[in-house]
């Protein structure tokens, strides 16, 4: 009977992809971070048009051993174009801890600023849900809260320097992290049969046995 069936085209080592379900394992994401760290390159020389700075580096780490979480670390070091070529030196902590549907969710981001007249260490610290800033806090500020169109961050840290206050109406957004679109980002998976592709994506395989019959069947 098998041969009356319409196999179609069959190609090698490869599964078919429903391009709606793009999705990366975390070992994947961690092992190319050159879209975000030039994400945050970019955004940081927009902010600061007056200095001198290498391009940054992200680092994944694991926050626990169970996989329900990871962080990832971006810095960045440069020089101020102000005559005084102060050092300084530009971090961003990154959290994601799986969600309900077993997918990673960005949950908190944080920056930090360091050179030789301020050190900010976490300073505004931003919580997310499914990629929005829900609630901030400003490390030893007045206030620091979300504005009404839900993307805009106003902080006030004008009791601590004259001229760190942020209204709703300048846009400010935050630590530069949490406006990257970081997509599907699932648990590692370990199976042999497991098919990558070049755009990313990755379906994985599993054996279903139908009246004793087994073939492989494949998920995202």
């Amino acid at each position: 009977f098998s041969n009356t069936f319409n196999f179609g085209v069959i190609t090698p080592d490869e599964y078919f992809v429903d391009p709606t379900e793009s999705a990366v394992d975390r070992e994947q994401f961690c092992e190319s971070l050159a879209a975000l760290e030039s994400h945050m390159t970019k955004k940081s020389a927009a902010m600061n048009n007056n200095f001198h700075g290498n391009s940054t580096q992200c680092d994944c780490s694991e926050l626990h051993t169970n996989d329900d979480s990871f962080n990832v670390v971006c810095s960045m070091e440069g020089t101020h174009d102000d005559g005084s070529n102060d050092l300084f030196v530009q971090v961003e902590h990154i959290v994601f801890e799986l969600d309900k549907e077993g997918d990673y969710d960005l949950r908190e981001t944080s920056w930090s600023y360091q050179d030789s007249k301020v050190s900010y260490i976490s300073q505004e610290v931003f919580h997310l849900r499914s990629g929005t800033v829900t609630s901030c806090e400003a490390n030893g500020c007045s206030s620091c809260f979300v504005c009404d169109d839900k993307k805009s961050i106003a902080v006030d840290c004008s009791n601590q320097s004259p001229g760190y206050k942020i209204e709703c109406n300048e846009g400010y957004t935050g630590s530069f992290s949490h406006t990257f679109d970081f997509g599907l980002i699932r648990p590692n998976v370990v199976n042999e049969h497991r098919s990558c592709h070049l755009d990313g994506t990755c379906r994985i395989p599993s054996i279903v046995n139908v009246k004793g019959l087994s073939y492989i069947h494949t998920t995202s």
